[in-house]
């Protein structure tokens, strides 16, 4: 029986490590100044999870993994290294901030966390239901908000709500 081969894994270099910090320090200085240590990894192709890409991903890194590997990162952030090359520089960091957007803060410990997506909905729930939460309506808001600062001009970045 041939055995499958699995996905290749390596550490990244310190540009890249540069960069998660710089998108740390600018969008989440109330996490920055807690001063998490972040291990930065890629993974050599995408995984379609859910039947969605994951285009990179991070979780905390245990006390047990701490004390297995002489560590004291708090995270680890995996990066799909094939999806990385397509994506330009105004997407990397989005996608480095929404990682980041992850790690939250456990009051009154002051411990590291990991928060999930704010919203999770299947499209056809809107379509059927409307805005029947409130979580649902705060997003549909920031997108509303984020359309009428671009210009009509700039399609690539603009979003329409209508089909």
């Amino acid at each position: 029986m041939k055995k499958i081969k699995g996905p290749t894994y390596w550490k990244a270099d310190e540009d890249i490590h540069n960069l998660v910090y710089r998108v740390l320090r600018e969008q989440r200085p109330e996490i920055d100044e807690m001063t998490p240590e972040i291990i930065v990894i890629w993974k050599d192709v995408a995984e379609i999870t859910g039947g969605k890409w994951t285009l990179a991903s991070i979780r905390k890194v245990s006390d047990k993994d701490q004390i297995t590997y002489d560590s004291t990162a708090n995270f680890v952030l995996q990066i799909s290294s094939n999806t990385w090359q397509a994506l330009d520089g105004h997407q990397r960091e989005a996608l480095i901030y929404h990682e980041l957007l992850h790690i939250g803060l456990k009051f009154p410990e002051g411990t590291f966390i990991i928060v999930k997506h704010q919203l999770e909905e299947f499209p056809q729930v809107i379509e059927q239901f409307g805005f029947y939460k409130n979580d649902v309506q705060v997003f549909v808001d920031s997108v509303l908000k984020v359309n009428a600062k671009i210009p009509e001009s700039n399609p690539v970045k603009r979003y329409r709500l209508s089909k």
